[in-house]
């Protein structure tokens, strides 16, 4: 983001991509993994300045956490993840509460007869809270959110786009 004085009338974004913009607040996406340079040109009626932050940009692919071969929590992976990695969830019990603050894919895997992966509040709050974007979750068992003094959902949704479908959910005050 631009945060220039002295009123520049013309910027120039090199992304070290071989990717440019005029803009003042560009958007810019990159579409290989690696490590870049970002430089910043402005110049106004009387001086032109340059602001250049090497190695300033790194990304990397999406990555599958397994849990709980990986994390032994699901909080954890979500924690652990980078937006848009996939976490897939094996039959078990987790007595936690988790908050999913980015955009990732959670499935759980059911066991041989059909039973899925149990997130339980244990009464202590809502089990699943989305406040990222465009979240995707599927095939878990939510529980553990009643409470004789609150009102507390299975799950609390804060995102947009979120998806929550083949999932099971009991002994909440509310589902969603």
């Amino acid at each position: 983001t631009d945060s220039s004085t002295g009123n520049p009338k013309r910027w120039l974004w090199d992304f070290g991509d071989g990717s440019t913009s005029t803009e003042q607040n560009p958007v810019h996406t990159y579409t290989l993994e690696g490590t870049y340079t970002v430089t910043l040109t402005v110049d106004n009626a009387a001086t032109e300045s340059k602001v250049k932050r090497e190695n300033y940009i790194s990304t990397r692919p999406p990555e599958t956490i397994i849990v709980p071969d990986d994390h032994s929590l699901i909080q954890e992976a979500v924690d652990a993840a980078r937006p848009g990695s996939l976490i897939r969830v094996r039959y078990g019990y987790y007595p936690e509460k988790v908050t999913i603050d980015k955009k990732l894919t959670l499935i759980g895997e059911s066991n041989q007869d059909g039973q899925k992966p149990i997130i339980d509040a244990q009464f202590t709050g809502t089990p699943v809270n989305i406040i990222a974007d465009g979240v995707l979750m599927d095939n878990f068992t939510l529980t553990g959110a009643w409470s004789s003094t609150s009102i507390r959902p299975a799950i609390a949704v804060r995102g947009s786009y979120a998806h929550v479908r083949n999932s099971w959910i009991f002994e909440n005050y509310a589902a969603i």
